[in-house]
């Protein structure tokens, strides 16, 4: 409520009114990201985590979100919840995703969509030219191998290092009692020591 008083010419006025504020901003919403969900077992396609969020200061009511495959129509998703902010989805190798997002805020204001990143998964089996190997190797059949194949080292210091442009990275890997462990580094900087033992 406000109260307004005007003096002037020896007379004084008063009027009451009430002020309203209203927020009628639409939310600001961060693009969707992707990333591997672990752990996962290798087969046609892989599952992904598309995460979305958004920002207003009257709250965030609800989301929406799209995909879209290889370049065909926008179809929205069935959200578990109207306050979800990620969804698992298996993609398949060789097609293109893109995610788009949007909010309504408390007071009903919606954003538009906001698009991420066009995401693929690609599989590059131990034969790729992308892996540099370096120290002792051997190569076996393993029917359960994706390429049939796998290799593996006897010697300690082997290594393998794949280069990639992307936004995350998952290496597939056989495990049984005659297997050893593997230090993983990214970008030059260790990050784990990997057992691949398992007693069957």
């Amino acid at each position: 409520p406000l109260t307004i008083t005007a003096i002037g010419g020896g007379l004084t006025r008063t009027a009451t009114t009430t002020l309203t504020v209203t927020d009628d901003l639409p939310p600001v919403v961060k693009a969707p990201v992707y990333g591997l969900v672990h752990p996962s077992k290798l087969t046609a396609s892989i599952p992904v985590q598309t995460v979305w969020s958004a920002a207003d200061t009257s709250g965030i009511s609800g989301y929406g979100v799209q995909r879209q495959v290889d370049g065909g129509p926008s179809e929205e998703l069935a959200l578990p919840s109207p306050s979800s902010t990620s969804a698992t989805e298996s993609f398949s190798f060789g097609s293109v995703y893109i995610y788009a997002a949007r909010a309504t805020d408390g007071f009903g204001n919606a954003s538009d969509w906001v698009a991420g990143t066009s995401a693929a998964v690609v599989l590059a089996e131990q034969t790729s030219s992308s892996i540099v190997y370096a120290g002792a190797w051997n190569s076996g059949a393993n029917k359960y191998a994706s390429g049939s194949s796998l290799k593996y080292a006897t010697r300690s210091n082997a290594s393998a290092t794949y280069s990639f442009s992307g936004g995350g990275v998952a290496w597939v890997a056989y495990r049984g009692p005659n297997r050893g462990s593997a230090r993983v580094y990214v970008d030059g900087v260790y990050k784990k020591t990997v057992s691949l033992y398992a007693s069957t």
